[in-house]
């Protein structure tokens, strides 16, 4: 009650023909922008680059609604939920070190943060978020700063940078990390009390062409990518039931003298490698989720294509296929284009939900490639047609179709029945198990099971990939 009576005394309603709502502070400042609601004892304003602002109430005189506001509206909301995502507030005390937050972030990244509250130092002495004004502390994590203040640092490395807060702030992360919070003062037995702290996170605009959100069917971006460097940020987030085709050109040089292609090395092949048999210096990819946790990491080479699932969301990552950097030299040029479509799906290329039963993907499976990611997401009880086309070379003098080459009954095959190059399949299942191998050929049909969840593999019946070349045009059809 006694919020709704302070909303209905600071809430006037203009004549005038201003064209947004404004917040008159007690300080004197004036903020416009689309009145957002009042909660927790905070109004707050989504100003017109869609960000939200929070202001106290004991330090707003008044709030002025302009009803014709021609910029207000769900649009404005949508726009502001679409820019910035907003965290549950985290509690920072003085006693407690450093303070691991759940918010994740990306080196480019903007954060804003505002705090609220006050805390007890040894006792005695209160100190808002903005500390004790002109008090150092010289045991003090940011001894050169007040004592008592709200700091942050990125990622819980020592030699991370430490971060002034204070009430309000914004920055630009420079690093990747999870995002730590501490008051600036050494701990102490008889401090009390806790910051209330807010964090928004920018996940893009929509308008820039370095947010993958706002390219459209068919938009792509080119970026390079260091021989020296494990792995590269491409800026692009990842959403449901995306399709992405990569494709790279370029060398770079490992070791004293050797050099690799998009393709990689396969002279060279080691444990360490992110991921085997497919040479040293290839161009990898890997997603990162955004709980921290990451994809295993997908061969891309020259050319490839990557599937988000149903319910994926992550930043995408291009990596070098090395164990050491350091005399590592050179770079790839890398394009990465939407390629997503409904074609007979409606939802990106994984399989239909029980409104949309039937569906059709193509792909492109390479010779030098043991498994494809197809993005098809096996659900229960549905039948299944793979078809392939197309001829490889296995070695130099050596050729196949889809139904495999001579080679019969070789022990390192994955099936060892089945002919050399031939197409064959299996299924990941959601536990990280899969199932057993199943021969393609130019045509197979298949059927799952009444509780088999999973995602198709589409492979290629060898036991050395380097001197594979070409590539085979499979087309998968369920209903």
């Amino acid at each position: 009650m006694k919020n709704v009576m302070v909303l209905f005394l600071l809430l006037f309603f203009a004549t005038g023909a201003g064209l947004a709502d404004t917040i008159y502070l007690k300080n004197g400042r004036e903020v416009q922008g689309t009145f957002d609601g009042f909660a927790k004892d905070e109004f707050t304003l989504i100003n017109s680059e869609g960000n939200l602002l929070r202001f106290r109430a004991n330090l707003v005189e008044r709030v002025v609604i302009d009803r014709d506001a021609r910029w207000r509206g769900e649009e404005s909301r949508r726009l502001q939920r679409g820019r910035w995502e907003r965290f549950d507030e985290i509690n920072v005390g003085p006693g407690g070190g450093w303070v691991q937050s759940p918010v994740r972030v990306y080196s480019g990244q903007r954060l804003q943060m505002e705090a609220s509250g006050t805390v007890i130092l040894e006792g005695r002495t209160t100190a808002n978020p903005e500390g004790l004004s002109g008090k150092r502390v010289r045991n003090s994590p940011m001894p050169n700063q007040n004592a008592g203040a709200l700091i942050a640092r990125i990622g819980s490395s020592s030699g991370s940078p430490l971060l002034f807060i204070g009430r309000s702030s914004e920055i630009v992360a420079d690093r990747d990390g999870i995002l730590y919070f501490a008051v600036n003062y050494p701990k102490t037995g008889d401090s009390r009390g806790a910051f209330a702290v807010n964090v928004s996170l920018e996940r893009g605009t929509g308008d820039s062409t370095d947010d993958w959100r706002g390219l459209s069917l068919g938009g792509q971006k080119t970026i390079t990518i260091n021989g020296d460097q494990p792995w590269t940020d491409t800026a692009i987030d990842l959403e449901p039931n995306m399709i992405v085709e990569v494709s790279a050109e370029g060398q770079i040089s490992f070791g004293s003298s050797l050099y690799a292609g998009p393709d990689g090395n396969r002279s060279f092949d080691r444990e360490a490698y992110p991921v085997r048999k497919v040479g040293a210096g290839a161009v990898i990819a890997k997603i990162r989720y955004p709980d921290g946790s990451e994809s295993y990491p997908y061969f891309i080479g020259a050319r490839n294509q990557m599937n988000s699932r149903r319910n994926e969301y992550g930043r995408l990552f291009i990596g070098i296929n090395d164990d050491n950097f350091g005399d590592n030299t050179g770079s790839y040029r890398i394009t990465i284009r939407n390629v997503s479509t409904d074609r007979g799906t409606g939802n990106g290329g994984g399989l239909p939900g029980r409104a949309l039963p039937r569906g059709e993907k193509v792909i492109t499976v390479y010779a030098n490639q043991p498994w494809t990611d197809t993005g098809v997401d096996i659900e229960p009880n549905r039948a299944i047609e793979i078809a392939a086309e197309g001829q490889i070379t296995y070695s130099e003098s050596g050729s196949a179709g889809p139904n495999g080459g001579l080679g019969l009954g070789i022990n390192n095959y994955p099936i060892r029945n089945a002919g050399v190059g031939a197409v064959i399949a299996k299924v990941r299942y959601r536990d990280g198990s899969e199932s057993s191998l199943f021969f393609i050929g130019a045509g197979h049909q298949l059927s799952t099971g009444r509780n088999e969840y999973g995602r198709l593999f589409i492979g290629i019946n060898d036991d050395n990939f380097g001197d594979n070349r070409g590539s085979y045009r499979v087309t998968i059809r369920w209903q």
